[in-house]
């Protein structure tokens, strides 16, 4: 992602949590590359799914927030 590949990041993270469906650290780095290309509600669905396997994941919580804070939605 920081090589300047966004999609290319996104296509990686996505196989990475294909083949590791529950993988929370994988789940948030999806979401992260999800946030860093302004695509917040893909991020927020990753952010539920690593919520559900581990509602206390802080870096889940809190790209959820940058998620929601993109989308201007504060609830």
């Amino acid at each position: 992602l920081d090589a300047g590949q966004p999609e290319q990041a996104i296509s990686s993270l996505r196989k990475a949590v294909a083949a590791l469906p529950g993988d929370v650290h994988a789940l948030c780095q999806l979401a992260n590359a999800l946030l860093r290309s302004f695509r917040p509600e893909e991020a927020i669905h990753c952010c539920d799914q690593a919520l559900a396997i581990n509602n206390k994941h802080a870096d889940a919580w809190l790209n959820r927030a940058n998620a929601k804070l993109q989308l201007a939605r504060y609830d």
